[in-house]
Formats: structure tokens, C-alpha cells, sequence
């Protein structure tokens, strides 16, 4: 019986000294850690920004292709968000080019989180913070759950390796073939025109390709290939681009005349071929190895068509399946035609008589 006392006596100083241990430990928190980069701080502050790229880097969502992610109509910028399962990331604050400030729901707890960045020579110091504060239930949770600071550090940590990684290394990883002269068949379609500078260019035909393929399957129309983009205009002086989002079709259609959505049909043409295995980012490389075509000699009899754009078509890409950019497939079709050859007329020799000055 004294025993049992005793055991009684030691489980309640126990308890005391366990929950002053816990009431004793700080409420709030304020964690970060930094890395720096080898990218520009207006590239990397568009990347991190961006929801659209969270997938691959986040230490919750990188190398998870069975997750189904939500987004905000608009992923960047003040009120834009990320939701997955139970899961959201929404931005509260952002100071373009230099901070951003979101609320992360992550497991069922909520924190706030900050990003600051900061040139540092040709590279630039970013840092991923973590704040919040914790009731006395939450300090148990995280200390039998172990959510120390070491833990925090390590999440925060993998999350900017993860950056470095795909931005350095995912992103470089590309190739690019030239594949000659196709013909691109001819098809009806639907379009949707838009304009922007060049650095939001990404980002917007992104989202103009989802809706122009969101309105194809909500409307069950029936597909005729790929969709591509066609570019009326990119210049890189002014840094503006024209551009139509398309889908090929198999019968014509009709829109209202004030939907931004048309139709119209595309007669055949050819083109020079080249292919994109990578992230766009790298597209100019494959447009550039589509005009080497023509410093080859046995290639001669072709001409650039410039009456017919320049068109790049998604094999693959982030609508059509869920993989790392470098997984990414693009062709770009370069316009051409023959050269017209204008021909010679040879006039016959006149076959003049010889005189028989024999007989004569």
C-alpha cells in the first residue's frame, strides 16, 4: 500500500514538473534559414512567387505526382493560393523583387512564413523564415512529435536545396534535335490572342493554354492533335510578345461575337522541325537550331515563309502530364516553302540554209 503511494506520489511530481516544463518553454518562434543561389534575384523572386512552380521544390509536394493541387484564377501576388488535401499556402503580403509574407496551413497547424532576398555579387542570398506562436496543447504536440527547431530548420533547409536543385540543375538539363522539313496538315481550330512583355510571357500563355483546353472539355469538343502556341510578334527591344494559344479541332465552330475564344481553319503548310526536350525556358535554343536548316547546302531550295509565324506545339508539358520540366517535350515549327525557280527560255537556233556554191 505505502508503495502505491509512493508510485502515486512520483507520477504526480511527474505531471507538475512535466507541465511547468512545457508551460515554461517559449510560445512563439521565429526560425529561417538562407541559401544562396547562383540565378538573378528578379528570375528567382518570379519562381519562388509563382505558385504554379511550388511542385517543385516544396518539401510537402516535390516528387508527389499523386497529389491533386488547386490554384488561385491568378497564382502571384496578394491573395493568390495553393491548396492540396487538407493543405494551403495563400500570400498576405509581397513587395516585388524583394519579400514575400504567406500563411502556410500545413498538417493541421498554421504558420506564418517570409522570403527575403538580396543580391550577393552575379549570385543571390535568398531566405525562408517560419514564425508563429504555440498554445500549451500545440508544445506538447510538437515536443512528442518532435517539431523542434532542429526539425523546422531541416524542412526549411531541404526547401531551398530544392530550389537550387531544380533551378540550376532541372533547368539546365535540356536537349535539342533538328528533325527537317514536315508538313503540317491542315485543320480547323479555336484560338485565344493575348500580349504581354516577354517576362511574364510563361507564366500568362500557361494559364490562356488551360482555359482554351478547359473550354474544349467542358464544351465535349472533340480534339485534332496538340496544342501550340503561334507567335505574331517577340521583341526583345521593346520586350513585348504577340501570341495565340490554339487548339486543333476536328469540325468548325462557331463562338459568340464577344467571346475572346474563335474559330477558324488553318490550311496546310511546311516546316522546319526542331525538338525541345526541356523546360521552355530554353526555347530559343530550339529556334535557333530550326534556322541552321538553312546553312546547309543540300537544303538550298527552301526559303523562310514569313507569311506564316513561327509555332511551338506541346507534346508534353505541365497540362498534358505531370512530370519535371526537363521531361518537357516541345516542337517548334519553323514556316518554309520552295524557292520559286524562275524559268529560262532557250530560243532555238535558226537553222540557216547552206548555199551550194558548186553548182552555182
Amino acid at each position: 500500500m505505502r508503495i502505491a503511494k509512493y508510485i502515486i506520489l512520483l507520477l504526480l511530481l511527474f505531471t507538475i514538473a512535466f507541465t511547468v516544463f512545457i508551460a515554461t518553454q517559449p510560445s512563439e518562434f521565429n526560425i529561417s534559414q538562407e541559401k544562396t543561389i547562383s540565378y538573378s534575384k528578379a528570375k528567382l523572386f518570379d519562381f519562388i512567387s509563382d505558385y504554379k512552380n511550388l511542385e517543385n521544390w516544396h518539401p510537402k509536394l516535390n516528387n508527389q505526382p499523386t497529389i491533386k493541387s488547386k490554384y488561385s484564377e491568378t497564382t502571384i501576388g496578394e491573395g493568390a493560393f495553393i491548396k492540396w488535401e487538407e493543405n494551403s499556402i495563400s500570400t498576405i503580403k509581397i513587395f516585388n523583387q524583394d519579400s514575400i509574407f504567406q500563411i502556410e496551413k500545413i498538417d493541421g497547424e498554421e504558420y506564418k512564413t517570409y522570403w527575403t532576398l538580396k543580391e550577393d555579387n552575379e549570385n543571390t542570398k535568398i531566405t525562408w523564415g517560419i514564425k508563429g506562436t504555440l498554445s500549451f496543447r500545440e508544445k506538447i504536440v510538437a515536443l512528442l512529435k518532435g517539431k523542434n527547431n532542429s526539425s523546422i530548420s531541416t524542412y526549411l533547409n531541404t526547401g531551398l536545396e530544392n530550389i537550387n536543385s531544380f533551378l540550376v540543375d532541372e533547368v539546365n538539363n535540356f536537349s535539342v534535335s533538328l528533325d527537317g522539313v514536315i508538313t503540317k496538315q491542315a485543320t480547323y481550330f479555336i484560338q485565344q490572342k493575348d500580349s504581354c512583355s516577354i517576362p511574364e510571357f510563361q507564366t500568362k500563355s500557361e494559364a490562356l493554354l488551360k482555359n482554351i483546353n478547359t473550354f474544349v472539355t467542358d464544351n465535349g469538343i472533340q480534339r485534332n492533335g496538340d496544342s501550340f502556341i503561334m507567335f505574331k510578334n517577340w521583341d526583345e527591344t521593346n520586350d513585348y510578345v504577340a501570341y495565340s494559344v490554339f487548339v486543333p479541332i476536328d469540325e468548325e465552330i462557331l463562338t459568340t461575337p464577344l467571346s475572346d475564344i474563335t474559330g477558324g481553319f488553318m490550311e496546310e503548310f511546311m516546316a522546319v522541325k526542331s525538338t525541345l526536350k526541356g523546360d521552355h525556358k530554353n526555347r530559343k535554343y530550339a529556334w535557333e537550331k530550326a534556322l541552321t536548316f538553312f546553312e546547309k547546302e543540300e537544303n538550298s531550295d527552301y526559303i523562310r515563309d514569313d507569311t506564316q509565324p513561327l509555332i511551338e506545339s506541346y507534346k508534353v508539358n505541365r497540362l498534358t502530364s505531370k512530370v519535371k520540366p526537363s521531361k518537357f517535350v516541345t516542337e517548334v515549327l519553323l514556316p518554309v516553302k520552295k524557292k520559286f525557280v524562275k524559268a529560262v527560255v532557250v530560243k532555238k537556233p535558226v537553222e540557216v540554209p547552206i548555199s551550194d556554191t558548186i553548182n552555182n
